[in-house]
């Protein structure tokens, strides 16, 4: 997930530190050290995160896993509803497990 996050973030003309800043924008701030454990794949987004990379760089969420880059935002209910199951530890096990089996294929 690491180098599709770096990929879409230097496709959208943004260096770490302006990535940061728009984190801020959207009152979510987030450091600059996490982006870099997120490109490195030292540690993921949460849900709340990828929505707002989403945003960011509209694209759907989905793309952050398939790599297929389809390019449309979450609507404000899909951005809710997953927001609500991430709070559970079966999601947050099944994105991992997710992204891991999309390196695996890759």
């Amino acid at each position: 997930m690491g180098k599709r996050l770096k990929s879409l973030r230097i496709q959208n003309g943004f260096s770490i530190k302006k990535l940061s800043l728009v984190f801020s924008e959207f009152n979510f701030p987030i450091s600059i050290q996490t982006i870099y454990k997120w490109e490195s794949d030292r540690m993921l987004p949460d849900i709340k995160s990828l929505g707002t990379l989403a945003s960011i760089y509209n694209v759907g969420i989905e793309s952050f896993f398939d790599g297929e880059g389809n390019i449309h935002s979450l609507n404000e209910s899909e951005l809710k509803l997953i927001s609500y199951l991430h709070s559970y530890k079966a999601f947050k096990r099944i994105l991992s497990l997710l992204a891991k089996l999309r390196e695996e294929e890759i």
